[in-house]
This record gives C-alpha cells, structure tokens and sequence, in this order.
C-alpha cells in the first residue's frame, strides 16, 4: 500500500483547503492509499511561530499593508532577501522534531506540502536522516513569492500557470521537476450547477442580481467594508456575505443598515461555498490563489479591489492580465464593475475557461505515480 503524508501550513484556509481537495482526488483514483494529512502551523510549530504568523501576517494586512507590500517587493527583488531566508529557514528547522515524528509512524512514500514551510522542514529531514521519501510541492499563487527557493530540493513544484516556469527556474528548480497543473480546488467547485435550483435550495431570491461578498474569513477579513461599499452603489440585488470564522465581521454586517431594495444573506461560516457561488452572479473578492481559482472553476465574475498587496497584488496583476477578473478602487468603479457583469457576466465567465483546471487530479496522478 503506497502511504502519502499531506503537510499543509493553516495560513489563512487555502493551504489546508488545498490538502483536503488533493486528498479527496487521491481518494477517488486510489482508495487503497493510506493518507496522513497534517497541519504543520498548529500541530508542528512552536508557540511563537505560529502567533507570529497568525498575528503578524494580519496585523500587516490589516493595520500596515503599505508597508507589508514595500517589504515583500524588496524580499522578492533581492534586498533583505537573504535575512528572511533566515528566518524562514529557523522557523522550518523549529517544526522538525515533530514532522520527523508523523515521518517516523507513518513511513510514507511520498510527501506533499502545500506550503514551502513543511516542504523545506522534509528536505532537512530527509539529508539529515537519509530517509527515502519524494517530496511534492504545490504553489498556491499566480506568482512565486519570496523563499521558494529554500524549498528548491523538492523533488517536484507544481504551478498554476505556464508563466511562473521562468520565475521557478530561477528560484533553483530545474525545469524538469516544474509540473503546470494548476491550483487544487475540490471537484466541487468543477461541477456544472443550475442556477435557479441552487438558489433555492439556499432559500435565495430567484429572480435578484446577486452579489457574493468573500473577503477572507481570517483575522484579517474585511466583508463588512465592501458591503458598506455596495449599499452605497444603489443597486438593487441580493448580497450573499461569507465571513468564514471572523465573528467580528459577522456582527458588523449584523447591525447595518439596510435599504429595502436589497436583501442582504449574511452566512457567517458554511462548508457549503461552492453553491453559494454557484448561485451568485458576480463575486466582490480578494486576489488570494485558492478562492480566486475557486470562482474561475465555477464560472463566478470576479471583482477585486486594486489596493491588493503581496502576492495578491502579483495574483491581480496575471487574471487582470488574462481578462478573466475586473478591478476597481473606490465606490463608483465598484459600481461601474457591477454594471459591466450585470451586462456582460456571461462573457467574463467564458474567458475563465481558459485557466479553468482540475489541478486536483492532476497532483494526485503525480502523487500515485
């Protein structure tokens, strides 16, 4: 029996999304394979690296995110890019004794890692111990962030785009360990759905322009700010808002105000998003890697905000790039936005088909192989 150990790094939900969509494809191709999945940021790192990470990582998108950008243009562009090799390095050496653990009881054949974190932490292991394992590693963006080029032992990176083969190559990966597979998202966000029947199964409105607000459910979620923004536009329409965990966002949708010609949908957490984009017409989002490619796999408008930084500004730049998202900044381009999709959504969403991927599958075929 092949055994596969998945290490994911719960920053932000698209790492771990990605694990669990991998793993249900693993599953379908093979139910023989013995699968371990586990998250190295809560159950591998030490106190301070994950309040680091979980604190640090919003407060910069949230309070500082000039700043936040500035610093990871100059990691990606050179300077400062050997200290933070050093300390990415420190944080994967910390998570070894307890990865060397799950390694020890599971044996595994192959490792794959959504994350450069657990991906370098296996490498360590694996010439520290000469231990006999592949190791397998997606990128979750339009683009290849700063530190990759720590993880560049791996044995495969697969990619989302053709694009970023000259960007892996010059992060140390050869091209023949480059695989273009796209971004994992579950078969879900694949299937073909009916819009009036998705609808009310959720119990929406049939005939409203509907509008899906995901702005991230973690610390440093912000839905509740677009949909200030949205009842400003004056448009009448139906407003789906998913706050994921973030109960504060929560509340502040909660105490709005709002007009009568909009019916506002406001879920909080459900496992259950694909149908909800699957209902909508159009999505008010963030540029992050896994949600974005969620949308283009179900045919979902984007609009993201211009004032993106870090690797979402980079994953605006490639779908603005491709045609396949629209951008805006202030409130009267949102509703500029949201009069085009009204018009044109259907057009959009024909775009996305180019980029549209069943990544999933593709991992799990290399994962097997």
């Amino acid at each position: 029996m092949k055994r596969i150990l998945i290490l994911s790094a719960g920053i932000g939900s698209g790492h771990n999304s990605a694990a669990g969509a991998v793993a249900e494809s693993l599953k379908a191709a093979d139910s023989s394979v013995g699968i371990s999945v586990t998250d190295v940021m809560k159950d591998c790192s030490d106190r301070q690296t994950r309040l680091i990470y979980k604190y640090g990582y919003a407060a910069s998108m949230s309070i500082i995110p000039g700043i936040y950008d500035r610093g990871y243009y100059a990691a990606q562009n050179g300077s400062e890019h050997r200290r933070g090799n050093a300390a990415v390095l420190r944080a994967a050496e910390g998570m070894t004794q307890s990865v060397y653990k799950r390694i020890r009881d599971i044996s595994p054949d192959v490792i794959y890692c959504t994350h450069f974190f657990p991906a370098i932490t296996a490498t360590i292991l694996r010439k520290r111990y000469d231990l006999r394992f592949r190791i397998i590693l997606s990128n979750l963006d339009y683009n290849v962030t700063p530190y990759w080029n720590s993880a560049s032992d791996a044995d495969i990176i697969t990619v989302a785009h053709r694009e970023l083969i000259p960007d892996c190559i010059r992060m140390g990966f050869d091209e023949s360990r480059i695989a273009v597979t796209g971004i994992p998202t579950k078969e879900a966000f694949l299937l073909d759905y009916d819009k009036a029947l998705v609808r009310g199964e959720l119990g929406l409105d049939a005939d409203m322009f509907t509008i899906l607000v995901m702005f991230g459910g973690g610390d440093w979620a912000g839905a509740h700010r677009i949909v200030q923004s949205l009842m400003k536009c004056g448009i009448p329409c139906q407003v789906i808002v998913i706050n994921g965990r973030n109960k504060r966002s929560f509340d502040a949708v909660e105490k709005m105000t709002i007009p009568d010609s909009v019916k506002l949908v406001n879920i909080g957490y459900t496992d259950e998003v694909e149908k909800y984009m699957a209902a909508s017409d159009a999505a008010v989002t963030k540029a992050g890697g896994i949600s974005t490619t969620e949308m283009i796999n179900i045919g979902l408008p984007m609009i993201i905000n211009r004032e993106s930084y870090g690797q979402e500004r980079l994953n605006l730049e490639f779908l603005a790039g491709h045609n396949v998202c629209l951008s805006y900044r202030g409130d009267a381009e949102l509703r500029q936005c949201l009069g085009y999709c009204m018009e044109n959504g259907m057009v959009l969403a024909g775009k996305m088909k180019k980029l549209r991927t069943d990544a999933a599958k593709a991992i799990a075929k290399l994962l097997l192989e």
